[in-house]
């Protein structure tokens, strides 16, 4: 499961390619407009972002030139009616990582997005196992020593990042940026107690806690 931005002002286009993302299983965030997405960048992290060439107020390839000059590793796939040489290689000069000519297959384009996320420096994982506790990306399915455990949506979320970032700690802010939708309004409590229903749910009484706290900067799984 990755968080991919859909940047794309036709309404039924961005319509299509939510319906195919989310049935792959992604959490899909969308903007029909080039500078409200680089705007999106600056208050939430995305694994992935697919953007069309043609846009009000900042086009593909000028949203790509922002995102890398920002620093952004996000992986991009540009997708664009066009499909003169030049155009291909403008779109990739200017960072991104492929480009796809409208129309196209769905197949395809699951097949473009699966390598793209390979590539990434998050590895998806579909199934990660922590002692007792097995956690299933795709099917978002949770189990302790083989028995099914009930977490809401934003639980599983933050479980699933942490355990796909283990070793790894995340300040608040930063989970809030990577698990939580740009247009939440999230605090710092709310992720607090996230970590706390998580932690009651999946934690013995005489062991550990999955979720470690390291005081002062946030949290992380071993």
């Amino acid at each position: 499961m990755a968080k991919i931005l859909v940047v794309e002002d036709d309404d039924n286009i961005r319509s299509s390619i939510t319906d195919i993302l989310e049935d792959m299983d992604h959490r899909v965030e969308t903007s029909a407009d080039g500078r409200n997405a680089l705007e999106l960048f600056g208050v939430a992290e995305f694994d992935l972002a697919v953007l069309d060439w043609n846009m009000p107020g900042m086009t593909g390839p000028e949203l790509c030139s922002a995102l890398r000059k920002t620093g952004s590793q996000c992986r991009i796939l540009m997708l664009t009616g066009m499909n003169r040489e030049e155009d291909k290689v403008h779109g990739l000069d200017s960072g991104a990582d492929d480009y796809l000519t409208k129309p196209f297959l769905t197949s395809e384009f699951q097949a473009r997005i699966r390598a793209l996320l390979r590539r990434g420096a998050n590895t998806i994982e579909e199934t990660i196992t922590l002692g007792g506790v097995t956690i299933n990306s795709r099917q978002r399915r949770v189990l302790k020593n083989g028995v099914p455990v009930d977490l809401k949506v934003k639980e599983f979320d933050l479980l699933d990042f942490l355990a796909r970032n283990r070793g790894t700690v995340y300040s608040l802010d930063a989970l809030i940026r990577y698990v939580w939708s740009s247009d939440e309004d999230v605090s710092y409590d709310a992720v607090r107690q996230c970590v706390t229903r998580v932690r009651r749910k999946l934690d013995d009484d005489n062991s550990e806690s999955l979720i470690s706290t390291v005081v002062g900067i946030g949290y992380k799984i071993n």
